[in-house]
């Protein structure tokens, strides 16, 4: 989930997450961790 792999998730879990708000900090996650690897790759 840290990584934004949520295709193991079944749909009950899906909508359960995006219910409660929290996919969207998942890809908000995501996107942290893209900056900071393409900032350290720098």
């Amino acid at each position: 989930m840290m990584l934004g792999e949520t295709y193991e998730l079944s749909e009950k879990q899906q909508e359960l997450f995006r219910h409660s708000g929290s996919m969207h900090l998942f890809a908000i996650n995501v996107l942290n961790i893209a900056v900071i690897a393409w900032a350290l790759y720098m």
